[in-house]
């Protein structure tokens, strides 16, 4: 018999019964079992059990079992719960489950579904209905208008927060998903072409004014913006706007910040001719003062800028915020100032950040900040200067 071929449905009924999940015997669909219905005497003892009440569907053999305490059947046990929750008030959820040995939420579906039946005179069918289906394009949590209005307002001032980051600068108490589903539903995404992920090397300074990054941006003819941002907390600490990108401004703006904070252990740049000089055995201003203060300057590869990735960043995030931020599109050096210091403020000491664990740069420059002559920092410059020749 071992040669004699398997008709279809065998062999379909082999492959069944050889699946196993694990604690759970499989069984092939000729032998599961079908769903129980009610004999006739069955049915008309629950009939009486039930009196004249209606049940939202016509009673079956899922509703045979029983349960609590007493063993109660289900489709009675509904009605039981329901009336000892109206004699209370509609209070006491927690109490009135222990009484008769059900789930909490068991209580609450039936409670809801009942009331709405006698209340309103719709009938348990119709309120059966109307609490488990919500009306199409409606929002699955429900947020108050007050919620609603105020993600509308944070969205049409600033279109590029997402909405994690909406729910918390405006410290709304709902979840992210809903401020998404509330954009979504009045169509106000954020239209961008799709782009390729890339694979760089990320790295973060254990702790605020180890590494300082600085570069310029050109925003219009005769308007060049320089800033310093510190590698770890991404806070600005100091910024010019100016005619004309020059190593003179750069060492001003160094000056303040080195003022305001003290003296960084690093300063990152690319080979801009405003930072360094092309000739070997050339003098550099820049450079001369970084040596002048004992500041390791470090800098990126040759037509790399994803090496300053976070002051390019910060740059791209400037020209796509600037406007909603300052409120219009600026024209003269002057408007430039002002909507760069606008910006650099909400940037600071508003906007939150996810690789901050959606805090601001001015909450982690200040929490993560440590003095010159703790020893993680004596560390850090002993490891830029092992000859010593750095003297915090």
């Amino acid at each position: 018999m071992s040669g004699t071929p398997l008709k279809k449905s065998e062999k379909k009924d082999k492959i069944l019964s050889g699946r196993k999940r694990p604690g759970i015997p499989y069984a092939a669909k000729s032998i599961r079992e079908e769903r129980p219905k009610l004999t006739e005497k069955q049915r008309k003892e629950h009939r009486k059990c039930l009196g004249n009440r209606t049940e939202p569907r016509d009673i079956s053999g899922w509703d045979t079992h029983t349960l609590g305490k007493n063993g109660i059947p289900a489709c009675d046990m509904r009605y039981r719960v329901f009336e000892e929750m109206r004699s209370r008030g509609y209070k006491g959820r927690n109490a009135v489950a222990k009484m008769f040995g059900v789930s909490g939420a068991f209580v609450t579906k039936w409670t809801q579904i009942l009331r709405a039946a006698y209340e309103t005179g719709a009938g348990v069918m119709n309120a059966c209905r109307a609490l488990a289906s919500r009306p199409p394009g409606s929002v699955r949590s429900p947020a108050a208008d007050r919620v609603k209005d105020a993600v509308l307002a944070a969205r049409a001032r600033f279109p590029f927060l997402g909405p994690k980051k909406i729910r918390i600068m405006f410290c709304l108490k709902v979840s992210a998903s809903t401020v998404g589903r509330i954009i979504k539903k009045f169509r106000l995404q954020r239209k961008h072409k799709p782009y390729k992920r890339h694979k760089y090397v990320r790295f973060e300074r254990p702790f605020p004014m180890y590494c300082l990054q600085t570069d310029y941006k050109q925003w219009a003819e005769g308007v060049y913006s320089i800033w310093v941002l510190d590698d770890h907390s991404r806070k600005i600490l100091g910024h010019r706007v100016v005619p004309h990108a020059t190593a003179g401004t750069a060492i001003e703006v160094m000056d303040e910040v080195v003022s305001a904070c003290g003296l960084p252990i690093q300063v990152l740049t690319d080979h801009g001719i405003q930072f360094t000089t092309m000739h070997e055995d050339g003098e550099h201003s820049f450079e001369s003062w970084l040596s002048l203060n004992k500041i390791n300057h470090i800098m990126g590869r040759v037509k790399h800028p994803q090496t300053q990735g976070k002051v390019e960043r910060s740059h791209g995030s400037a020209k796509a915020e600037m406007a909603a931020v300052w409120g219009g599109e600026p024209e003269t050096l002057e408007e430039y100032r002002g909507a760069i210091a606008a910006w650099i403020g909400f940037h600071n000491n508003d906007r939150v950040h996810e690789s901050l664990d959606y805090k601001t740069p001015a909450e982690v420059f200040a929490r993560d900040r440590i003095g010159t002559g703790d020893p993680a920092w004596l560390e850090a410059v002993l490891k830029e200067f092992p000859d010593g020749a750095r003297v915090c």
